[in-house]
């Protein structure tokens, strides 16, 4: 995550870590959303919800060019 955090500098191309929207703080990684529902189906697959879980974290990022009706 940290290699592909670095790798956007100077492009101008920004990058939005799924494991930090995950996982924050890296003490406790989210599983299921706030009405008990699975996050993922697999390894490497959202379920429904948590597709949209991962959707409104991009929308409310810190990143104002991430963050959707944000920025230019």
């Amino acid at each position: 995550d940290k290699l592909f955090a670095e790798k956007p500098e100077g492009t101008g191309a920004r990058y939005f870590s799924l494991y930090q929207a995950l996982c924050p703080g890296d003490t406790r990684c989210d599983t299921t959303d706030a009405s008990g529902r699975p996050l993922q189906s697999d390894y490497g697959h959202f379920t429904p919800w948590g597709s949209v879980y991962i959707a409104d974290k991009l929308k409310t990022s810190a990143d104002p060019m991430l963050a959707v009706g944000k920025g230019s």
